[in-house]
């Protein structure tokens, strides 16, 4: 079983993939549109978050890459089209836009953490 411990190397390879994946995102929003960007991540990070129900009871490794990884991938990819969006419909107000996106993603965090916790547990 995973410990709290052993979960900082999930953590680390969520932050590694939000590092190398964040920049290359523009690339694909530019090639596929933002709502592609949008239903592909949603898409993605869902399955990641699937795959870790399965691997959750296996070894480190696997969850470090369906939860760290994919789920992490696809976070990245539907998150800078939204940012990008808001920015755009409220040119004005930039920053707010910006603030709620950031927030609504926080506040979506918090409740599905919660969720999660509760079903795999």
């Amino acid at each position: 079983h995973i410990t709290y411990t052993d979960f900082v190397v999930v953590q680390s390879a969520w932050g590694m993939t939000q590092g190398i994946v964040m920049p290359l995102s523009g690339f694909l929003i530019n090639a596929i549109g933002q709502k592609a960007s949008m239903v592909s991540g949603s898409f993605i990070f869902s399955a990641g978050c699937a795959l870790t129900y399965i691997t959750i009871n296996k070894e480190l490794w696997m969850v470090a890459a369906t939860y760290g990884f994919v789920s992490a991938f696809g976070q990245n990819i539907a998150l800078i089209p939204t940012l990008t969006t808001g920015m755009k419909w409220f040119p004005q107000n930039k920053g707010i836009a910006m603030g709620c996106v950031v927030g609504g993603f926080g506040g979506g965090a918090f409740v599905f953490n919660n969720i999660q916790t509760a079903i795999l547990n």
